[in-house]
């Protein structure tokens, strides 16, 4: 027998094994994507789904997070008793606030102050000053530190903290900060920093997981009272990742008040899923004093929770707009579910914007996003595309009411496969800062219009459409 007809037999021989071990899976279209990845390039298929596949979270896995479960509804009730804020949350946003604290286990807090800030030099020389005036602790958990300017200022603050006697505690994903695991995490832990590795590789060596799952947060706890998260990561925003010469377009928050204990319950739910040992100052919280008059809600997401916490929190945000919709993301690759929602809404009448990069950091990505676009303007949604640096900020606002800033971006990733961390606000004065930043976005972006868009060329077009057959699987 010729050894490409070997070839093509055994290919379907697998890809029929294959079926009944991809069909487990919870969403159809991802099941979908993959079956035809293993059909098209059968051996290769399979093994990139052994190597990056989102897989059902094993027994192990699932103890785990019950005992986290458990643990953490303890720590919740010491402290946020005396500032729950969700009876008096404004009555369109109650059923989201509870829907929140049912999937998420963070109820929203009053007594919050929170600065909308934009991710550039000057937001990181505020970090280093909060972590120079720390007293007791200091906790970083991010994606991507790198060993360059910025990342170097913020581990020699780290260090200056170590040597005076504060607990310092670093978390960074294996994989997206692999250059400060090399140069930078040495150096730290010689200084008295604790640094561990996040989802850390080899994966083989401990027990399965997927290449594809990494830890996408970007958090700071300084002595449990001030908080900073948001899209930036610690790194040269001034460097381009693009040809178009322009920087990185942030936000972030800098948060002091109740909620800031939220926040550092993610972080030692983190480290201890991580190996470390249970924090004593999250067993014990400090009091939470009240900062000011905001209510805020922490909204973490990861694939080993029982719901797509900020997918579900989106679909519902958008079906209780009432006005507008307002959403900038640096990669736009929804599923079903929050495409019709925007649809929908642009349909009832409100005012729907979608803002994104004219290019990111990702070809492939960019010509997914793009395959979106005719589809949302044909039901009225706004689509914009950005070309001052590159739009990295992830934000959603609704009515002007409501906000939503995190490291969360609208795609599948976000969704499904990453462990993310945003911030919901309530209230129009806490939303109005979010909404002038996305005004400042909209004003240097270019509506696309829909003729035009029709318009661009055939082949364009179909490179399109046929990597939007795969965007289940980015």
């Amino acid at each position: 027998m010729p050894l490409a007809e070997e070839y093509l037999i055994s290919g379907w021989i697998l890809g029929i094994v294959m079926i009944p071990v991809v069909a487990h899976r919870r969403r159809l279209t991802s099941a979908l994507s993959w079956l035809t990845l293993v059909f098209a390039l059968p051996w290769l298929g399979a093994l990139l789904y052994v190597l990056f596949a989102e897989h059902r979270p094993t027994r192990r896995a699932r103890l785990h997070r019950a005992i986290l479960d458990a643990s953490r509804t303890e720590e919740r009730l010491a402290f946020q008793g005396p500032h729950l804020a969700h009876a008096s949350l404004p009555l369109e946003h109650a059923d989201l606030g509870a829907l929140v604290q049912r999937l998420g286990g963070f109820a929203a807090l009053g007594g919050n102050a929170v600065e909308v800030m934009p991710g550039d030099h000057g937001t990181v020389t505020r970090m280093i000053e909060d972590i120079d005036g720390a007293r007791r602790h200091v906790h970083l958990l991010y994606y991507l530190i790198e060993p360059d300017r910025t990342g170097c200022a913020v581990a020699e603050a780290l260090e200056r903290a170590a040597t005076r006697g504060v607990d310092c505690r670093v978390l960074a994903d294996a994989v997206g900060s692999r250059r400060f695991h090399r140069r930078l995490a040495p150096r730290l832990r010689d200084r008295g920093v604790h640094v561990r590795k996040v989802l850390s590789l080899p994966f083989l060596a401990r027990k399965f997981r997927p290449l594809d799952l990494r830890n996408h947060r970007k958090l700071i706890v300084v002595d449990g009272r001030i908080a900073y998260t948001g899209s930036m990561n610690l790194m040269d925003a001034e460097e381009p990742p693009t040809d178009n010469g322009a920087p990185w377009r942030e936000v972030m928050v800098r948060l002091t008040g109740p909620a800031v204990l939220q926040a550092q319950v993610v972080f030692d739910e983190d480290w201890r899923h991580n190996g470390g040992e249970p924090l004593p100052e999250a067993g014990v919280p400090q009091p939470a004093c009240a900062a000011g008059d905001v209510k805020v809600q922490t909204v973490p997401s990861g694939p080993t929770d029982r719901a797509d916490l900020i997918h579900d929190l989106l679909v519902a945000a958008i079906g209780d707009a009432r006005e507008r919709v307002v959403v900038t993301t640096p990669y736009f690759i929804p599923d079903g579910a929050t495409r019709v929602a925007l649809e929908l809404a642009a349909l009832r009448g409100l005012r729907v914007q979608v803002v994104i990069p004219r290019r990111s950091d990702s070809r492939v990505l960019d010509l997914a996003s793009r395959s979106y676009v005719e589809e949302l303007l044909s039901h009225g949604v706004e689509v914009y595309e950005h070309d001052t640096g590159f739009l990295h900020a992830k934000t959603f606002t609704s009515d002007g009411s409501l906000a939503m800033i995190g490291s969360a971006n609208f795609d599948r990733r976000s969704f499904h496969l990453n462990f993310e961390l945003n911030l919901l606000l309530y209230g129009c004065e806490a939303a109005a800062p979010v909404l002038r930043m996305q005004e400042q976005f909209l004003s240097d972006a270019r509506r696309i219009e829909r003729d035009v868009w029709e318009r661009r060329p055939r082949a364009g077009r179909i490179v399109e459409d046929v990597v939007r057959l795969l965007s289940p699987l980015f």
